[in-house]
């Protein structure tokens, strides 16, 4: 049986690796950014309580459990590739602190940690612990994506823009839309006016609409695929 292989033992560079991992999360509730995203109530709440009982779950057993069956006298490729997404991870939060607020960053701040995670628990073959960090995974990133990524509704695909009113520089995202099979893509905006405003690309062009909106706070643009 898998359970066999496995004894308590404290393994010290799993400590370290948690560590390391948790300490941007530690200094980013101690110290806001100026345009800091994150801190908006979550829309899924449910999955973020699950996410974190198996990240401790997942911590819990990558540092107390070892396989007895696993190589420790050299290093791995699985163990370079852990080291080299948590470094992945602290770019995103240099990025993240310098207001890079642009989905894929998000995602790399979702994803890069749990990588490293896994990474060694496979090096260590605790796989055990892989599972808690495959739940914890799907939860941490399902959260990313619901809360600051792409959505894909009826067949169009929303992408996230910043409305800039008044130089109000930190109001949340809305979903821009496109039709056809042009990606729209975020841009900065343009200078903040009394109005709301704001800058779709597509692929082959710009577009800029300025947004007298009597409902709401988005501005649809149809590209119409060639005949």
């Amino acid at each position: 049986m898998m359970a066999m292989s496995y004894k308590l033992s404290f393994n010290i560079s799993a400590v370290i690796l948690c560590f390391a991992i948790m300490l941007p999360n530690v200094i980013w509730f101690a110290t806001p950014t100026s345009n800091d995203i994150l801190r908006v109530e979550s829309s899924t709440p449910s999955i973020d309580i699950i996410g974190s009982i198996f990240q401790a779950l997942a911590i819990a057993t990558l540092c107390s459990l070892k396989n007895i069956k696993a190589c420790t006298r050299r290093i791995s490729i699985y163990q370079i590739l852990s080291i080299s997404f948590c470094l992945i991870y602290y770019i995103s939060w240099v990025l993240y602190y310098n207001s890079v607020t642009r989905v894929i960053n998000i995602l790399n701040l979702a994803i890069s940690p749990c990588l490293a995670l896994a990474f060694f628990a496979i090096a260590k073959r605790n796989y055990i612990a892989l599972i808690s960090i495959f739940v914890f995974a799907l939860c941490h990133i399902t959260y990313a994506v619901v809360n600051f990524g792409l959505e894909v509704v009826d067949g169009i695909r929303h992408v996230d823009v910043i409305h800039l009113v008044d130089h109000q520089d930190d109001r949340f995202m809305a979903p821009a839309q496109h039709g056809g099979h042009v990606l729209v893509i975020r841009r900065k905006t343009g200078a903040a006016i009394g109005e709301k405003e704001d800058d779709v690309t597509g692929v082959n062009g710009d577009f800029r609409l300025t947004a007298h909106l009597p409902e709401h706070d988005i501005v649809r643009l149809r590209l119409d695929a060639a005949g």
